[in-house]
């Protein structure tokens, strides 16, 4: 059954039937054709289109269910740990390797069949979420710490992972928890349908590569929205994780009002995963120095609030970061510290010339010192690969 909206409500992914009075002066016009662009958008609107009939079976526009998700940020929740991270570790890391796999497959599928089957990824999702559940530090670490050479998969999975993360802790109930989870793995779906040339480029790219690249935002739209058991969030997040807080991301050009609350959410732990890991074109940062950039993008890129909460969910220095402290030694995070987020537990594992010294597990936020400026403190963060060093063996 068509459905009758105002131009101002059209949107991208919208299958339009028909528009105009259907009189001499106003006859109708059948452009039969799904929206797939901004500028479709204005021409209609120049045409002299003030309501258009568009089709819910053919495109989005369905009735929108009611939708439960705070605009803005709650307090933030803390977690608690269930399961040590030891224990936890050889658990989260068959929980990764599983949803990596799974992330290949999702990919190929795309590619090849131009199609997905997503609901075969909610017991991949629901593992995720029950990891997390027991200890999030463990599925944070391994985030940061596993197969660095397959990108493409690998950013699926953690920017699913940083989102149930996020998600846990503004409050959000299960439901939501788990679509965001989902929202996550199939958020970069779309570049299934780009040339792998593009996608793998090292250098920047040209106008028109770009240009190529910001249509995956509708591409994994539009291999989405035909399916009926994709939640309308997941959508808004797949088709919105590129646009920004001023108004000047893609495809609509939305801005901090307009967005969905899974959208910035994705938009968040998307850019972070991407800064932290190896891509073609650039090399990965330590989460500090991710942090810092992130940061002096609020309000640009980022609402304050969303951002502050999800440095908070992470802390300044995650699980698994590679530090030397103001003694000159070095340790390995194990165990952040959301009051004091400069201040985690460190595991020192080497003295100041490098050489392997017995372990201690210090808590820099109540580490008593007879001195003041004798406090230990983290001064820089370093990458662990640099000096060979295998972090999860430190850590367990």
């Amino acid at each position: 059954m068509l459905r009758k909206i105002h131009i101002d409500d059209l949107e991208i992914g919208m299958f339009v039937e028909k528009y105009g009075e259907g009189t001499f002066r106003e006859p109708l016009a059948f452009p039969r054709q799904e929206v797939t662009s901004v500028e479709q958008i204005e021409f209609f609107r120049k045409s002299g289109a003030v309501e258009v009939f568009i089709d819910p079976a053919r495109g989005a526009g369905g009735e929108a269910p009611a939708e439960v998700w705070p605009d803005e940020p709650v307090d933030f929740v803390g977690l608690e740990r269930k399961v040590a991270f030891s224990d936890e570790i050889p658990v989260a890391s068959k929980v990764y390797a599983e949803a990596v796999r799974h992330a290949r497959e999702v990919m190929e599928m795309a590619r090849n069949a131009g199609r997905v089957e997503y609901s075969a990824s909610a017991p991949v999702v629901d593992d995720i979420v029950a990891s997390v559940e027991r200890n999030e530090s463990a599925a944070i670490c391994l985030s940061k710490l596993r197969a660095r050479d397959e990108y493409h998969y690998t950013h699926a999975v953690n920017v699913s992972l940083l989102a149930v993360i996020f998600a846990k802790h503004l409050g959000l109930d299960d439901r939501a928890v788990r679509d965001l989870g989902m929202a996550g793995l199939y958020h970069d779906i779309g570049k299934a349908r780009l040339p792998e040339a593009l996608l793998n480029k090292p250098g920047r790219l040209l106008p028109w590569e770009r240009k190529v690249a910001h249509s995956h935002a509708v591409e994994g739209y539009r291999l989405l929205q035909g399916q009926p058991d994709v939640p309308r969030p997941v959508l808004h997040a797949v088709l919105e994780h590129h646009e920004r807080f001023d108004g000047k991301g893609y495809p609509r050009g939305l801005a901090d009002g307009e967005l969905h609350l899974f959208a910035r959410v994705i938009a968040i732990a998307d850019v972070y995963d991407a800064i932290t890991s190896d891509r073609p074109y650039a090399k990965a940062k330590p989460a500090a120095e991710a942090f810092r950039v992130m940061y002096s993008m609020r309000n640009k890129d980022f609402g304050a609030r969303y951002l502050e909460h999800f440095i908070k969910s992470l802390g300044i220095f995650p699980v698994g970061s590679f530090v030397r402290l103001n003694n000159g030694h070095y340790a390995v995070v194990c165990e952040a510290n959301s009051d004091q987020p400069l201040r985690p537990s460190v595991k020192i594992v080497f003295d100041a010339k490098f050489r392997p010294r017995r372990a201690e597990v210090v808590d820099l936020a109540t580490a008593q010192a007879t001195d003041l400026a004798d406090r230990l403190e983290i001064v820089e963060t370093l990458d662990p690969r640099g000096r060979k060093i295998d972090v999860m063996r430190l850590l367990t």
